[in-house]
């Protein structure tokens, strides 16, 4: 049999079994909701867009009022989720090692040094569309670290 033949058959049994549950679920609402009336229905009609107004003009106010940014907390993230904790996790790092420090600069180098040939830009521009900013980032985290080396 062809594959796109199979592939149709797929696609055709599982649009079925989808309207095989939509035809259940709405039959089982029919079935509840037989007895109700027309009143029922608008009171519950009501209360639904009571409650929906509700909700969203919360959501207006907080977002106009700027109470919603406090809602959330938001973390910087420091490490990935599959990596094991760090033996000082709870530590804070504002210095880099003399040899992390040197790894960055020769990092910045090779990257302005791809700029100059025209074969080695299209490497360049593989790794910036791989990490965009990456070296606006470097800059500014070298000058960083310059700066406090200065200020020692």
């Amino acid at each position: 049999m062809d594959k796109s033949k199979e592939e149709g058959f797929a696609k055709r049994g599982l649009s079925a079994k989808i309207r095989q549950a939509e035809r259940r679920g709405a039959d089982w609402l029919e079935k509840s909701t037989r007895h109700y009336n027309r009143r029922t229905w608008r009171i519950l009609l009501a209360i639904f867009i009571m409650l929906g107004g509700a909700v969203s003009g919360l959501l207006l106010i907080g977002g106009l009022t700027g109470e919603l940014e406090k809602a959330f907390s938001l973390e910087r993230i420091t490490r990935t989720i599959s990596s094991p904790p760090a033996e000082n996790e709870g530590a804070n790092r504002d210095q880099l090692t003399k040899a992390e420090f040197d790894r960055l600069v020769e990092y910045k180098a090779f990257l302005d040094s791809l700029q100059k040939s025209p074969e080695a830009r299209v490497r360049y521009l593989k790794i910036v569309s791989r990490h965009p900013g990456i070296p606006d980032s470097l800059g500014r985290i070298i000058k960083y670290y310059q700066s406090q080396i200065k200020n020692r």
